[in-house]
């Protein structure tokens, strides 16, 4: 086991081998334990007192006396079973990690300031989660892996004298698609090779997440799909004068580029530099097994060659050709089994020449061949191995000695304080490719001098998608920074610094169809059929595998437990978390569909309610936000209100009945007259709520909120500003709020900063039901797509447009879109801005031509946003994409039956044919979307109304 200060305990030994501690450091140089033996302790009274009960048995070992009786598990001190009073420098440290730990020791680190460090990450493959690193996960059946006799000091001094993580998961449980999360910070499923497929399974878009799927390859058919050349870490670095490398095992391209032979040589060029990597030697392309690696005989080419990989890496590290920063990316391909790892060492086919870049001159390398032969230097580690040569055993060993040369390469430059070494798993062994615990639970250390003094533990949640933003923290990167690229992952630098909150945090996880998450002490995980999690939980393991299962994965002290009978059971003590675990997963699935156009700014860990992201803390529901004022801003209410009854995809959509529709249209007639707190809901009563709403730094403006009270009824909300007159004649809708990247945040925000009259939210994700709508004469449009105001959107938009018409008054709607089904057709274009009517040609007065010119000049304004098109196309192909709204057929005249009164279902079914020039179409790509660009679209917004209103084209 362990003694509480860390150290690991052995059973009894020689009295003359232990210091006065009653322990002795080991061979690999780390300190452990012994415990005493009853002769051993009646022999060493001075160990503790005379004073003890009769019959009771002294245990003096380790940091103090235990007094007592020893009884199965536990010792019962004179009576009573609870633990002994430890001293205030003592921490304990005998149960795994959770997210409220005990003290750590005290140190003396300070928030990292130095110069840009260098960065190597390390992951080898299929390696061990070894007992004596954080206590892993373990299958009842598998038991635990502990390091060879000779130890592994190189990996030792790495962990020891670093910070460990104490709860590290891999987003994704395979060697192709942990690479994929660690090198760009983004879920596997986002990977333009996944996304392209746009796969489904019961009606809900899902990508498939697989090593196949999971390839560094830009794509031009999904938008954002350019992982190889722009949206990876190494890409990201090198635009801020970091040299970039990688060395080991690829696994993000296919060997065969294109169908052809495989050529090292081609394949490091084209599926590598490409891919924003400087330095790129040492290479495999992927496993050992397969016809890239074989003859015409079917024997293998070449095997594990960690001389040469170590060697390559020490060639970059070493290189004096730049003075700058450097980033190394290193992936040993030892121990997986793909390549039989003694065969490797002992038989000459496969000796330290054979590569898979041909035959290279034998390696030298300090630490490992240098000062002797390759084949002695291989003889002395199958024989320290002492026959104990299956891969995992002296595949470690032969990897350690690797780390142990690249310490000291670094050493010799001096650059072994000033440089973030981080060592992980690709995934879990037991339970790899699954998600299972024993498939996502991964060990993760830094050794970091100059930032991290030794043994130091952090124990939040943490996953392989927070590396590369923790990198480019530590690298002083940020937003502004050139090649910036949204991720998925947070960095943890400010978290471990103690000035970071990591309260509530939850990690989602993702392999084929299937999909997880946990937060705190709760897991809830959905399996698709035939999955392998689902094939290994039911055949192998008799662990829970039906198509929803809901886990606890505590104990009676929520602590973390480490056996997977954790996972064998569902946990049906409470069902409002599951409800709560499901509703976040819902909302990962959502922003990770694999459409054209991803989402980022959803942050799903806090939706409504949350349990306590804490292993060691009961969980609690709390209300973040509601619509009783706790919400400080209409940011908050949208974030934190809103979403959490916005039906995602798949979830369900209940049309509103002919009642219904009536009322909503006449609730916001009576909104925009200036009533809210009295207005009678009708047949919305039970559904809706209405109130009066302020901001806490702006109490001096009134919005009146007309929004749902749950999933049950996802109509649209509603907000009007009481301002009324003084407010300006502009209406706000947006259609598609969480699948069109947020735009639903942009609206909010640009409607505040306008001043704006009216803010249209739709109610469901497009996709929330498959039912189709009579809406579009037999159109694929269903009863839940608000892009085309059906489902009581279209009802709140006639009630806006006859307001203002019936009152005299020009009035203007914006509808905020994305790029949508003109991506292809419109390739040039950053923005356009379209009137809702196909193939019109606008005059330069036209308020689309003249919003178009404003945020323009706004752009220019701005010198770091200067490359940019913005159009106001003619083309069907461009100008189309507007004209399916609803709101906008209206608008520009269609199912008009006199002034300030209209039909909404006619206009489902026509399309306008000429313009009012009241209604723009705004659709954007992600460039021009999002807080970069949100107070220039205010400015641009602001001036076109300006010159809009000169003239009103109805006299008011």
């Amino acid at each position: 086991g362990y003694a509480m200060d860390g150290f690991p305990l052995y059973g009894p030994t020689d009295d003359d081998l232990l210091d006065e501690c009653g322990g002795r450091f080991n061979v690999d140089g780390g300190y452990q334990y012994h415990v005493r033996t009853m002769a051993q302790i009646d022999n060493r009274l001075s160990y503790c007192s005379d004073d003890i009960p009769e019959g009771a048995v002294r245990w003096g070992y380790i940091v103090g006396c235990f007094k007592g009786k020893v009884d199965g598990s536990f010792i019962d001190i004179e009576g009573d079973v609870t633990a002994p009073s430890l001293p205030e420098d003592c921490i304990q440290e005998d149960r795994p990690a959770t997210n409220s730990p005990t003290p750590l020791p005290p140190h003396d680190d300070l928030p990292y300031s130095g110069s840009k460090p260098n960065f190597i990450v390390l992951q080898p493959d299929d390696l061990e989660f070894f007992k004596e690193w954080t206590p892993p996960p373990h299958l009842v059946t598998y038991g635990a892996k502990y390091f060879p006799f000779t130890g592994l000091p190189n990996m030792e001094r790495l962990r020891k004298n670093g910070l460990t993580m104490k709860q590290a998961y891999t987003a994704s449980p395979k060697c192709g698609t942990s690479r994929y999360s660690t090198v760009t910070g983004r879920y596997p499923s986002r990977s333009a090779n996944s996304r392209k497929q746009n796969t489904q399974r019961n009606n809900i878009p899902i990508g498939e997440v697989s090593i196949p799927t999971t390839k560094l390859q830009d794509d031009a058919r999904p938008e954002d799909g350019f992982d190889c050349s722009k949206y990876n870490i190494a890409a990201f670095l090198k635009q801020n004068q970091y040299r970039t490398g990688v060395t080991g095992k690829w696994h993000l391209s296919n060997s065969k580029l294109g169908g052809t032979p495989y050529s090292y040589e081609e394949f490091v060029k084209n599926a590598i530099t490409e891919c924003q990597f400087d330095f790129a030697d040492g290479i495999y392309a992927e496993n050992l097994f397969g016809d890239w690696n074989e003859d015409e005989n079917g024997d293998k080419l070449f095997s594990h060659n960690m001389e040469w990989v170590a060697e390559k890496a020490i060639d970059f590290i070493k290189d004096t050709s730049s003075s700058d920063p450097f980033f190394l990316y290193i992936n040993p391909t030892v121990p997986h089994s793909s390549g039989n790892v003694l065969e490797a060492l002992v038989e000459p086919e496969f000796n330290c020449t054979v590569t898979p870049d041909g035959l290279r001159p034998a390696p030298v390398v300090k630490g490992m061949t240098e000062g002797t032969s390759c084949e002695a230097y291989r003889q002395s580690l199958v024989e320290k191995a002492r026959g104990y040569n299956d891969n995992g055993n002296i595949g470690s060993m032969w990897l350690d000695d690797a780390i142990g040369s690249i310490f000291t390469a670094l050493e010799d430059i001096g650059q072994l304080d000033n440089t973030f070494f981080l060592f992980q798993l690709d995934h879990g062994q037991e339970g790899k490719g699954t998600l299972y615990e024993t498939g996502i639970r991964i060990p993760q250390f830094i050794h970091f001098p100059a930032a991290f003094s030794p043994g130091r533990q952090f124990d939040g949640l943490v996953s392989t998608i927070d590396i590369a933003a923790t990198i480019a923290d530590y690298a002083g990167l940020d937003e502004s920074s050139p090649g910036y690229y949204k991720m998925d992952g947070k960095s943890w630098k400010s978290s471990v610094e103690g000035t970071g909150d990591e309260t509530n945090k939850c990690l989602y996880f993702e392999m084929e169809f299937d999909r997880a998450v946990r937060c705190g002490c709760y897991k809830y995980m959905v399996l698709d059929e035939d999955s392998e999690t689902r094939v290994q939980g039911s055949l192998a393991w008799q662990l829970s595998h039906e198509d929803t299962n809901f886990f606890n994965l505590c104990d009676d002290e929520e602590a973390y437990e480490n056996w997977n009978t954790k996972e064998a059971t569902q946990f049906a003590d409470n069902s409002a978390i599951e409800e709560l675990m499901a509703d976040r997963l819902n909302c990962h699935i959502a922003r990770t569909t694999p459409e054209k156009n991803p989402v980022f700014g959803l942050d799903c860990d806090v939706r409504d309610s949350v349990p306590s992201a804490s292993p060691s803390q009961t969980p609690t529901t709390t209300t973040l936000c509601n619509l009783q004022g706790d919400c400080s801003s209409l940011q908050d209410f949208y974030q934190e209100y809103l979403l959490s009854r916005y039906p995602m995809s798949g979830e369900g959509f209940v049309a509103p009945t002919t009642t219904e529709l009536e009322d909503i249209e006449s609730i916001v007639t009576d909104m925009m007259e200036g009533a809210c707190a009295n207005i009678d809901l009708r047949s919305l009563a039970q559904k809706y709520m209405i109130m009066v709403f302020s901001e806490e730094d702006d109490t001096s403006t009134e919005y009146c909120i007309l929004a749902t009270l749950s999933k049950e009824a996802p109509f649209g909300t509603v907000i009007v500003n009481m301002a009324g007159d003084s407010a300006r004649n502009l209406s706000f809708d947006a259609v598609y709020p969480v699948s069109d990247s947020n735009t639903g945040m942009d609206s909010v925000i640009i409607f505040k900063g306008t001043n704006a009259r009216s803010l249209v939210i739709s109610g469901a994700h497009p996709m929330s039901s498959a039912t189709k709508s009579s809406c579009g004469k037999g159109q694929n449009i269903r009863i839940s797509n608000a892009g085309n105001a059906i489902g009581g959107l279209q009802y709140a938009c006639k009630a806006i447009l006859q307001y203002f018409e019936k009152k005299g008054r020009d009035y203007t709607a914006i509808q905020f879109h994305k790029m949508g089904n003109t991506i292809d057709s419109c390739v040039d274009d950053d923005a356009f801005i379209t009137s809702g009517v196909a193939s019109v040609t606008l005059l330069a007065e036209d308020k689309p031509v003249v919003l178009r010119d404003a945020m323009v000049t706004a752009l220019l304004n701005d010198d770091p946003l200067t490359n940019f098109n913005i159009s106001v196309p003619t083309t069907s192909a461009c100008s189309n994409d507007g004209t399916m709204n609803a709101q906008g057929r209206m608008i520009n005249g269609v199912g008009k039956l006199s002034e300030g009164e209209y039909d909404a279902d006619v206009a489902c079914h026509k399309k306008a044919k000429s313009s009012t020039g009241r209604f723009i179409h705004l659709a954007l790509r992600n460039t021009l979307r999002g807080a970069l660009t949100r107070s220039l679209w205010i400015e641009a917004i602001i001036d076109a109304y300006t010159q809009w209103t000169v003239e009103d084209i109805f006299g008011g």
